[in-house]
């Protein structure tokens, strides 16, 4: 009797030694509620988190000017009243850096008005990714009338890699243009642009 439960637990083990070894054809669903330990080699099509996929809404609340005609300037956001959930960075209020190598979807918005008595200005938004603008990010518009509040956004797919660094920009062919918002019935925080970022994978 003792030399069959002996056995029964080496025929466990191994088993359990056996399932540690395995080649990921399809997709397995699990939850590993402990810290785990595997050695060996795991492969997997795809790899599925519980916690939140990694966003960011940035919200810009001051008002942003152009110094110089033609030149591109940085989105600075409001980290207090921001949202950073997930694996995924907001560093000094401007530059998002991404943890996580997948699909994601970014969203980018500004309320603009120009100054001039009349305004001709041309003005532009995009994302840039690390050195250069990311492929399909930027948007432009014109202004027509002094002081009137216009808005203009992008929205974009983009597979991005660990450690891509976004900036969100804005420029104008002059310098009566700025990003802002009279905010005549707002009854909250004064939103004058923003940036949304969201894994989608």
């Amino acid at each position: 009797m003792i030399m069959k439960k002996k056995i029964k637990r080496i025929i466990i083990f191994f088993a359990l030694i056996l399932c540690l070894s395995f080649f990921v054809t399809g997709m397995i669903k699990a939850t590993i509620y402990t810290d785990s330990l595997f050695t060996g080699d795991i492969y997997a099509n795809r790899i599925y988190q519980s916690e939140d996929h990694p966003h960011i809404y940035g919200i810009v609340t001051k008002q942003h000017n152009v110094t110089s005609a033609g030149v591109w300037y940085n989105l600075t956001f409001n980290s207090t009243y921001s949202i950073v959930e997930g694996n995924i960075t907001f560093s000094n209020d401007r530059d998002i850096i991404i943890q996580e190598t997948g699909d994601y979807i970014i969203n980018v918005g500004a309320s603009i008005l120009d100054t001039s008595a009349s305004p001709t200005a041309s003005v532009g938004l995009r994302i840039k990714k690390n050195s250069e603008q990311l492929m399909g990010s930027y948007f432009e518009t014109s202004t027509t009338k002094q002081n009137a509040g216009q808005r203009i956004s992008k929205l974009v797919y983009a597979e991005l890699d660990e450690g891509d660094v976004l900036t969100m920009q804005y420029i104008s062919s002059q310098t009566t243009v700025q990003i802002y918002s009279l905010n005549t019935y707002n009854t909250g925080i004064q939103q004058i642009a923003y940036g949304w970022i969201q894994r989608i994978d």
